[in-house]
Parts: structure tokens; C-alpha cells; sequence
């Protein structure tokens, strides 16, 4: 937990500069443009229902005979949940409006059922719902492929640190997820307090369902980040940046588009919704045809004969059945195909998302089930009520069917049938990504050795140095024994490495607390290797020399407790000063009793040279560090 607390505090100190913040702060802005338009959209539906409510109440009244109740029918509104604030374009339908008679007529505008329902489309990603998978999947994508993508950085960190790969790889991930979340909060936060503002309460179960989609979205987004974590594994950046723009157009654009394309073609074959009514009409017709040739006409406005009651009832039994059966039919058909729907989409993390917010948003297919089953019943029960008046009674005054709120349906949040598939396999994609990153970078990191380093006994309170005529021996050496328990080692760097984004007196801070080691000792360090804390504390991170960033990784890693320092050719090519300061720290840590190991690539000391050539091959000779150049 100490280890991820430094890790965090670092990406958090990286990540919190004055260019993220203003993007932050843009995007808050959309966001709350979308959601406000979410809201004034409710407010409207909510004064469009008021007065759906007054015209229909009035309609009832300007009729004379139940004859024309019937012919005219009765209205009903779709009511979305509240939670459609967040998700204004983002459903299958926007408003809905059925209307049934007491004939075959049950209509949903515009008319938006059968095969209608999968061709219709709104406004797709144009709200808040849409524009935080829009650009929160990019964001998360490239916030993931910046985690582990500079090599050298992590190398570096990982050389540095005790606990070597593995507590790189997980604080560094385990920090820009913990980031992630939390600029969730906030914009979750931040909206609550925008619907607060606008008078806007949110009923109990729809908080409930909020999480989920919380849950959903959070899900979503770790699965592109860890998708951009494989992606940092790509050998150069150009290629990585075409293929995260191609990962991004794939899965938020080309497979919802695939997707619909073919439960769109597979609604082709549904049953039309004008042949149906055309079905619906035939039986209305038939029936008529054989109340006219039984009976003849018959007057409405009083309790109609046995004669009519009986043939009446037979419709009602039979033929009206015959109608409903049809409707049955094509629900089933609809269901069939939101099914097929909702399993293909599950499989995509990106589509299990816009399947589960149209779900939520109550906007959603199975609440288009729940409204049509629901118009159904209505109708089941405005005709029964039709036949009661206008053949069992006498018709005087006009007796309203809606006694309360019948004609207004209430939508409520919903979640897909497949939601726990769905959620399952993007956090198996999840782990599976995060396992393949975790993978690559180890085996790029991991260090092997070949050959058994040359025996000698070191002295402690000595320096010795190592000619490594090449670069494999010099890696193998410098590996066998700044990996031993208590050795540190100060490796040939470059500043792409140690330049973690943050001004350069807090690198100090966060090396200390990465490697373990006192500050005041790394302070200590620093004096001698000529910088100064007030005058570090000056430097902007732009402004920081190589040579700067240098020192500051040197005198942090001596700072450890340790009986071994290996140095790998450290200051080679360095300017003499820097070298002076370096060997008059090393000369320091050898008066206290450390165990001194240079391995070098030359040796500039004409005697020692001979001496080297004189001796077998990696050798160990001790040298005195004031007298002798490393340069």
C-alpha cells in the first residue's frame, strides 16, 4: 500500500497540469450542455403530459354515442424515466404515442412497431451518455498506451526500484485506474449537483440503476485502458497512435453500425406492421359482413337486443381473439430479434455499454415490450368496455374510459437480459489485456544470466574496477551483482528515463519514497555532487539539465543502506567536474566501509591498463578513486 501511495501521488502530480485540467474543465462544460438539454427535454415531456391529459379529458366530452368513442378511440403516452436526462439521443425511440380503437386499429407512432422499431435512430452519441463513451474511451485508451509505453522510463523505475517489475507494473496501472475513477466521481458528482440545481429528484430505484451504469461505464473505460496498455507494447509510436485511432473507429463506431446492420436485415423478414392491420381489417370485416346478413343494422343509442348481444359476444370470444393473436404474434417476432440484439452486443464491451444506457435511459427495447404488451391489455379493456356500454345499456351521457392515468405509461429503468454475460466478458477482457501487458513488459525487462561473473573476494572500505572490453560482458556483470540482496546499482542513464513530468526538487521526493531510502541522506548526496535544495527548488522541469537529473539518481540511490555499489561506466563522456563530484561521493561511501565495484568499458590510467592487460581477463584490481580518472 506504501508502494502504490508513491505511485499514485506521482501520476496524480503528472497528470494535474495546467493543460489536463482546462481539457477536464472543457469537457465538464459539454457534458453539462448535454445534460441540459436532457433536462429541459423532461420538463417538456412532463408539460406535454399535462396537457395530453386535458385534451383527451376533453375530447371525451364533445362525443354523443358510444359509437363514436369507439371509432375514435383512446390515446396513450409513452413517459420515460427520469434517468432519460442522461441519455436524451442515445435510445431506440425518442416519444411514443398508441392509440386503440374497438376495431383492429393499435397504433404506436410514427408507426413505430414491427420492423420499424430497428430502423428508427435518434440522435446516436449526441448526449451525455454518448459523449462520455465517445471521448472517454479515447481519453482512456491513450492514458493507457502513456502508462507503460516509454520503455526506458520503465526500465529505469524498475532498476531503481527494490521490488523490480512487478511493483512497477501494478502501482503505475493500479494509479491511472485509481485516476480514472476518480475523474469519474467528479463528473458523476459534478452532474448530481447540476440536477440538483435544476429542481431535478431522482426517485430511489433510479439511483440504484444510476450505479449500474456507473459500474458499466467504469468497466467500459478500464477495458480500453487496458487495451491501450497492449498497445504501449508496440515498437514505435506512430504505429501505435494509427492503431489505437483504428481500435477506437472499430469498436465505437464500426461494430455498433455492423450490429445494427444485421438485426436490421434479420427484421426485414418480420411481419409488416400494414399487413398486419390489413389482417386485423379482414377480420373486422368478416364479422361485420355476418352481423349485417343475421341482423341487419343496428341502431345505437339504446340496450341492443339479444339478437346483437349474442353476435357481439361471439366476436368477442372468437374473432376478437383472432385479432389479439395476431398481435401476439408479432410481439413475439419483435422479442426474437431484441434478443439477438442484446446477445451480439453483449460480446463487445462498447455495444454491452449502448445496450445497457438505452436499457437504463427506459428508452430502451424491453421497455418498448412492456409499453406495447401494456396498450395491449388497454385495448383488451377499452373494447370490453365499449361492448358493456354501447349494447348493455342505455346511452346517455358518455362515460369516460380513463378513470385515472390508464393512458399514461410509465417507463421505468431496465436492465438487458444478457447483463450479466455482458458484464462478465468485459472484465474477462479486462484481465486478459492487462495479463497480455503484464506479459510483454516482463519479458522485455527480464534480465538473464549467462555466465558466472569472475571470483574474487572484495574487502570492504576498497574500490575495485572491472575492464569490460564489450557491452554484453559489461551487462552481464553489472546484473549478477547489483541483483544480489544488499547491492545498489547506478546504471548508465539517459534523461528520457528519469524525467517523470514533475519539477525537479518533487523528483527527489518521489525517488526517495519509490526506493525507500531517507531524504535527508539523498540531500546529503546531492551537497556533495554540488547542488543545493534551494537552488534546486528554482528549477523549472523544462529547464532541468541532463546532467542535473543525473545527480539527483545518484544521490538517491547511494543513499541506500547497502554494502555494495556497482557502478556501470557511469561517467563516461561526462563533463570533469561532474566526474570529480561523482568519485569524491563514491570515495565517501568507501571511507564507511562500502564495497565499491566500477565496471568500466576503458581504462584511461596508462599503469593500470598495463596492468589489466598483464592479469586474466575480468579481473578485479583495486584502484584509489582521488587519484584515478573514470573518464
Amino acid at each position: 500500500m506504501k508502494v502504490f501511495r508513491v505511485f499514485f501521488g506521482l501520476e496524480l502530480r503528472r497528470f494535474l497540469c495546467k493543460r489536463n485540467i482546462i481539457i477536464f474543465l472543457l469537457f465538464l462544460t459539454l457534458s453539462f450542455y448535454f445534460l441540459q438539454e436532457g433536462i429541459a427535454r423532461q420538463q417538456l415531456v412532463e408539460k406535454n403530459k399535462q396537457t395530453f391529459i386535458e385534451i383527451e379529458k376533453m375530447k371525451v366530452k364533445q362525443y354523443i354515442l358510444y359509437t363514436q368513442y369507439g371509432a375514435y378511440g383512446v390515446r396513450l403516452m409513452f413517459l420515460p424515466s427520469t434517468l432519460s436526462i442522461f441519455f436524451n439521443n442515445s435510445g431506440h425511440f425518442s416519444n411514443l404515442i398508441s392509440n386503440i380503437d374497438s376495431g383492429e386499429r393499435l397504433n404506436i407512432y410514427n408507426p413505430f412497431k414491427g420492423k420499424t422499431l430497428f430502423t428508427e435512430k435518434s440522435g446516436a452519441l449526441m448526449d451525455f451518455s454518448g459523449l462520455i463513451l465517445l471521448l472517454g474511451s479515447l481519453f482512456a485508451l491513450y492514458f493507457g498506451y502513456e502508462a507503460l509505453h516509454h520503455r526506458k522510463y520503465l526500465e529505469f523505475l524498475s532498476g531503481f526500484s527494490h521490488n523490480r517489475c512487478r511493483e512497477v507494473f501494478f502501482p503505475t496501472i493500479g494509479s491511472r485506474v485509481a485516476i480514472l475513477l476518480l475523474l469519474l466521481l467528479i463528473t458523476a458528482g459534478s452532474s448530481w449537483g447540476v440536477l440538483k440545481l435544476n429542481c431535478v429528484a431522482l426517485p430511489g430505484t433510479d439511483y440504484r440503476h444510476l450505479l449500474i451504469y456507473l459500474g458499466v461505464l467504469f468497466f467500459t473505460l478500464l477495458f480500453f485502458f487496458s487495451l491501450g496498455t497492449v498497445v504501449s507494447r508496440l515498437k514505435t509510436k506512430s504505429v501505435a497512435i494509427i492503431t489505437m485511432i483504428g481500435l477506437f473507429f472499430l469498436f465505437i463506431f464500426i461494430i455498433p453500425w455492423t450490429i445494427d446492420k444485421i438485426i436490421s436485415g434479420k427484421a426485414a423478414g418480420m411481419t409488416d406492421s400494414y399487413y398486419l392491420e390489413l389482417e386485423k381489417l379482414k377480420i373486422i370485416m368478416d364479422f361485420e359482413k355476418r352481423a349485417y346478413d343475421e341482423i341487419g343494422i343496428f341502431r345505437s343509442g339504446k340496450k341492443a337486443p339479444p339478437a346483437v348481444i349474442d353476435l357481439v359476444e361471439s366476436y368477442w370470444r372468437k374473432d376478437f381473439k383472432k385479432i389479439e393473436g395476431l398481435e401476439v404474434k408479432l410481439e413475439n417476432e419483435m422479442k426474437e430479434n431484441i434478443r439477438s440484439y442484446q446477445v451480439l452486443s453483449m460480446f463487445f464491451p462498447s455495444t454491452f455499454y449502448l445496450s445497457v444506457g438505452t436499457e437504463i435511459s427506459s428508452r430502451g427495447y424491453d421497455n418498448f415490450l412492456a409499453f406495447y404488451r401494456y396498450v395491449r391489455d388497454l385495448k383488451d379493456r377499452f373494447v370490453r368496455f365499449y361492448f358493456d356500454k354501447k349494447f348493455y345499456t342505455d346511452q346517455t351521457d358518455i362515460e369516460s374510459f380513463v378513470k385515472g392515468e390508464e393512458n399514461l405509461f410509465q417507463a421505468r429503468s431496465r436492465l438487458p437480459v444478457t447483463f450479466g454475460g455482458g458484464m462478465l466478458l468485459t472484465i474477462l477482457y479486462t484481465i486478459v489485456l492487462f495479463t497480455t501487458s503484464w506479459l510483454l513488459l516482463f519479458k522485455k525487462m527480464k534480465k538473464t544470466i549467462e555466465l558466472p561473473p569472475p571470483s574474487f573476494e572484495p574487502e570492504k572500505g576498497k574500490t575495485y574496477f572491472i575492464l569490460c572490453e564489450n557491452t554484453p560482458t559489461m551487462d552481464r556483470l553489472f546484473c549478477f551483482y547489483e541483483s544480489g540482496r544488499d547491492a545498489v546499482g547506478i546504471d548508465r542513464i539517459s534523461t528520457e528515463e528519469i524525467d517523470l513530468g514533475i519539477p525537479v526538487v518533487d523528483m527527489v521526493t518521489h525517488f526517495c519514497r519509490i526506493r525507500g531510502v531517507d531524504e535527508k541522506k539523498a540531500w546529503g548526496n546531492l551537497a556533495v555532487l554540488g547542488i543545493r535544495q534551494a537552488d534546486i527548488a528554482k528549477v523549472k522541469r523544462r529547464a532541468s539539465s541532463p546532467e542535473m537529473l543525473k545527480k539527483i539518481y545518484t544521490a538517491v540511490s547511494l543513499a541506500d543502506e547497502v554494502d555494495l555499489v556497482v557502478v556501470k561506466d557511469f561517467v563516461k563522456d561526462e563533463s570533469r567536474k561532474f566526474e570529480e563530484q561523482f568519485r569524491r561521493l563514491l570515495f565517501i561511501l568507501q571511507k564507511r566501509g562500502k564495497i565499491i565495484l566500477y565496471l568500466g568499458s576503458e581504462m584511461f590510467e596508462t599503469r593500470l591498463k598495463t596492468l589489466f592487460q598483464e592479469e586474466e581477463s575480468n579481473n578485479a584490481i583495486v584502484i584509489d578513486l582521488m587519484s584515478v580518472s573514470l573518464r
